[in-house]
């Protein structure tokens, strides 16, 4: 089943209050809410990309899929990109390194950076 995890797109944006963020996107308080608690059920191409724009992502960073076990899907199938990443959490991946490495890592990220822009 195909489902939207904002709530995982907001923390890796460090969008404290996503309400706001959205509304100062260009969204209206009923749909930032709505959008926030997952509480819509569909979204129409022109919210996609406002989210998209917003966010600084594609439609499938918006997406994430978990296989139904009746189903057989292989696993060559493109879905399986949208599986959940479960280390994707920054913050939580930096709680257990030593204070002392955290600029290496500043450092390769801005690196990782500088390869993406060539």
């Amino acid at each position: 089943m195909l489902y939207t995890n904002l709530k995982k797109l907001y923390d890796l944006r460090g969008i404290k209050n996503p309400v706001k963020f959205l509304m100062q996107n260009g969204f209206s308080r009923n749909m930032a809410y709505d959008l926030v608690s997952a509480r819509f059920i569909y979204l129409n191409m022109n919210k996609v990309e406002k989210l998209c724009i917003a966010l600084s992502c594609t439609p499938n960073d918006l997406l994430e899929w978990q296989p139904n076990p009746d189903v057989k899907i292989p696993e060559s199938h493109p879905l399986h990109a949208l599986k959940p990443n479960p280390n994707s959490n920054l913050t939580e991946a930096l709680k257990n390194i030593p204070i002392h490495q955290i600029p290496e890592i500043i450092k390769a990220i801005e690196t990782a950076k500088q390869n993406l822009k060539t």
